[in-house]
């Protein structure tokens, strides 16, 4: 009797602490993007994601959000208070790094991204204005700017090599010097512009192909 005690127990803790971890898709915003920006010692934060328990016209309905902060936890809880669902970043595809994240705060804020579950392959971009790459009706997803990207790098051959584990091995090891994919906005449109320059771990300029 004490054996199969012994082996029902364990799996019984298995199936609860199972059931206690599981949530249905629809009870978390699925963040697909998230972009940080700083201006005058305030961060922005934006975030867009989806809502799978609600469509529009027949479609998933996906948004865009934007909080401050005197930094990046800061300017992200700012932006959870507005949410009505915990926001799930397991899935995210795209961080957009803007003016004013650089130096240590560029270092804060990869750390952030790993502390939010983030997977250490997301890609990392860089783009002048958050906010119309994020809100673009050309490119609707954190998962087809990535598209954008990719086809990018293939056709001109560089700016394939921007994952979350790269920039960070590239602060730690090789001085802070590395290239973003540059994102341009213009009208509504948006592209792939070249190669946005980091040395020091600073922004310094644009290689356009």
């Amino acid at each position: 009797m004490k054996k199969i005690y012994k082996l029902i127990l364990p799996l019984i803790l298995i199936l609860t602490l199972s059931s206690c971890a599981y949530s249905e898709p629809d009870a978390k915003f699925t963040v697909t993007a998230l972009g940080f920006s700083e201006e005058k010692n305030t961060v922005n934060a934006y975030l867009q994601a989806i809502d799978f328990a609600t469509t529009e016209n027949g479609n998933i309905n996906t948004f865009l959000t934007q909080g401050e902060g005197d930094n990046i936890p800061l300017a992200l809880s700012n932006i959870k208070s507005k949410l009505s669902k915990a926001p799930s970043f397991e899935h995210c595809q795209i961080v957009f790094l803007s003016d004013g994240i650089e130096g240590e705060l560029l270092k804060h804020t990869l750390d952030c991204l790993v502390r939010l579950g983030m997977s250490q392959r997301v890609t990392l971009a860089y783009t002048k204005n958050i906010e119309d790459a994020l809100s673009s009706g050309k490119i609707t997803s954190g998962n087809e700017m990535v598209s954008l990207i990719k086809q990018n790098a293939k056709e001109w051959g560089f700016g394939g090599h921007t994952a979350l584990f790269e920039i960070k091995t590239a602060v730690l090891e090789n001085g802070g010097n590395f290239a973003l994919c540059h994102i341009e906005t213009k009208n509504e449109e948006i592209k792939f512009s070249g190669l946005a320059e980091y040395k020091g771990s600073q922004k310094k300029k644009t290689f356009k192909p």
